[in-house]
């Protein structure tokens, strides 16, 4: 008898229980938060002005008058400086991801860098410094690039291109690791390297407390608190990033020093040894967040799973039954899976084996999910045993089927044609 024309093929998505929105509905899932980094606006980082314009570093104009002559700015000649080049990695960075997240509806940010917990916490620590190149969309890419075009070239004039690029860096990882400590959302942003930007000018004004009475300084400071408190009034802004950023240009810069400033060793070491334990202080605390497990555990049980067993789902529906097969095999060798993909697993794969004439494989799985869904299971081994001709052990199967689910009209019709043939 050919038991195909019985069973359903969309029957494991009844319920829409492994649909996409079902698990990604979630705050910590949701894309609108974790780019919340991108709210930075037309104020953010300069608040209106320019910091090459209010203080231009090229015209005698500001705080070399009479200032230590130890320290002097860098003077890069017909060199492309190191800002732009970064804005325009930025830029490239972007259309890539952009491009494939639509050409292979996917996530392109995830995939190529962003920081989300449960994959650092996996051991992928290079997501602690890729979110610097990645961002949600061309309103957050603007406004960081214009932002670094404003106080990048400012700051890389003061420190030269090389020591820019250390406290660029090391404020974007420090800021990266502030926020895989105390945020559970996914973020993406060059914003904690720009606000590491402001903390190395931190670090002149400290050098100098007269700048802080100039326009100049002023602006610096206003510009810092106004980030910051914007960025605690916004739920969708990652404020510890910034943070992180803000202490960690700061630092660095201190570990670098001005252009042609001599520093002593030991303040150097000092510094860049208080870099190291801000660090590793960061990753402890992120590893040992009880957020982050909880949310790490919830990833690899219900997330990752689910987008496994949904590739399962098509391959079914597409009428691919070996590769719907193998990826059922590979969710329940997982350690830790919830019941509900458990459930999904062993339905699609004893199915599959099933539809493919392996009905005396498939009756050890419709055995272990009558444990979990009983009424499929039954009916799944109704099927395996009218295929292996087994009528009386069929028969008793789709009566209990019935008894648990007497709305399934496939079993009904085979009963009857069943007791009418036997």
């Amino acid at each position: 008898m050919d038991t195909n024309n019985y069973y359903r093929e969309n029957n494991s998505d009844d319920g829409n229980n492994f649909n996409n929105d079902n698990y990604y509905s979630g705050s910590n899932f949701h894309n609108d938060n974790y780019y919340g980094d991108r709210s930075v606006n037309n104020d953010n980082y300069y608040g209106g002005s320019n910091f090459n314009e209010n203080y231009n570093f090229n015209n005698g104009y500001g705080f070399n008058e009479g200032y230590d002559r130890q320290i002097r700015y860098s003077r890069p000649r017909r060199r492309i400086r190191l800002s732009y080049v970064i804005i325009v990695v930025n830029i490239l960075m972007w259309l890539f991801t952009e491009y494939y997240s639509k050409r292979y509806n996917a996530d392109g940010n995830l995939i190529f860098g962003a920081k989300f917990n449960p994959l650092i916490m996996s051991g992928e620590y290079w997501r602690l410094v890729t979110p610097i190149f990645l961002h949600g969309g061309i309103v957050h890419l603007f406004f960081n690039s214009y932002s670094l075009y404003a106080i990048g070239p400012a700051v890389e004039s003061l420190f030269g291109s090389v020591k820019f690029a250390v406290i660029y860096f090391i404020a974007g990882i420090m800021g990266n690791i502030a926020s895989f400590a105390f945020s559970t959302h996914m973020s993406v942003g060059a914003s904690g390297a720009i606000f590491g930007l402001l903390g190395a000018l931190s670090y002149l004004i400290r050098k100098d407390r007269r700048i802080f009475k100039t326009s100049f300084g002023t602006s610096i400071v206003i510009t810092i608190a106004y980030n910051l408190v914007y960025g605690f009034m916004n739920e969708g802004i990652d404020n510890y990033a910034h943070i992180g950023g803000l202490i960690g240009g700061f630092v660095a810069a201190t570990v670098v020093g001005l252009a042609g400033e001599r520093k002593p060793v030991l303040a150097r070491v000092t510094a860049f040894a208080l870099v190291i334990a801000m660090a590793f202080t960061g990753i402890y605390i992120g590893f040992n967040s009880e957020q982050n497990i909880e949310l790490k555990n919830y990833y690899e049980e219900e997330v990752l799973p689910s987008k496994i067993i949904n590739d399962a789902l098509d391959s079914f529906n597409k009428k691919d039954y070996s590769r719907a097969e193998q990826i059922s095999r590979e969710v329940l060798d997982m350690k830790r899976i919830s019941r509900n993909i458990k459930t999904a697993a062993l339905d699609i794969l004893a199915s599959s084996l099933i539809i493919q004439g392996k009905s005396e494989e498939a009756i050890e799985y419709a055995q272990a999910l009558v444990e979990l869904d009983a009424a499929r299971g039954h009916y799944l081994l109704a099927l395996s045993y009218l295929n292996t001709n087994d009528v009386e052990r069929a028969e008793k199967e789709l009566e209990e089927t019935l008894q648990l689910d007497p709305d399934n009209e496939h079993a009904a019709g085979l009963l009857e044609e069943l007791r009418k043939t036997y």
